[in-house]
């Protein structure tokens, strides 16, 4: 048995034209599923525009693809994003302008997307000026995630990198203190 899709429609971008005006009008994307053997300009183009704007793609087989829809996806369906992406150095910057230090809260491994939700919740109560999360091993924020944040994922800035690495690069070159959790499994 075939398992059904769980994401709105509306939030579905299919076919690899739609996918390039979207990335064209500006539009957040959160996922790009693209089949694994598509070839060509488009697709190249569309690599091109991930890349950039540091959107994750996973290669997949024609039935993921036909699990989103039915309609002729051309190889390619894109979810888009449930909020608007900040550039790590544009908060630090505002931040630094209103002469605050910057709390930049950073996110690794952070699978659940209720956690994700509660995170975003606590780091804006506790008065953070952005999330950072990493384009790969992290929850993709979804209904349930802004649900869970109580609002917070809609009014605290997050800002999407291609890795933690990076985003501690930037914090380093501004000068920003980082403080590290983990956790571990008791043996």
């Amino acid at each position: 048995m075939q398992k059904k899709n769980t994401i709105p429609e509306a939030r579905l971008i299919i076919g690899r034209k739609p996918l390039l005006e979207a990335f064209g009008e500006g539009k957040t994307i959160d996922k790009i599923f693209l089949l694994t053997n598509a070839t060509g300009p488009e697709t190249t183009e569309i690599k091109m525009h991930a890349k950039e704007k540091n959107v994750p793609i996973s290669y997949v087989p024609q039935e993921k693809l036909a699990r989103f829809t039915k309609a002729n996806h051309q190889g390619v369906v894109a979810l888009t994003s449930l909020i608007e992406y900040d550039d790590l150095q544009s908060i630090i910057d505002l931040a630094v302008d209103k002469g605050e230090t910057p709390i930049i809260m950073v996110l690794d491994g952070i699978t659940d997307t209720r956690n994700l939700g509660a995170i975003a919740r606590s780091a804006y109560c506790f008065g953070a000026h952005a999330l950072v999360l990493p384009i790969a091993n992290n929850a993709a924020i979804t209904e349930e995630a802004v649900k869970t944040s109580a609002g917070a994922l809609e009014k605290l800035p997050v800002c999407k990198v291609p890795s933690v690495q990076q985003a501690f690069d930037v914090l380093r070159m501004n000068g920003i203190a980082i403080a590290a959790t983990a956790v571990t499994k008791a043996d």
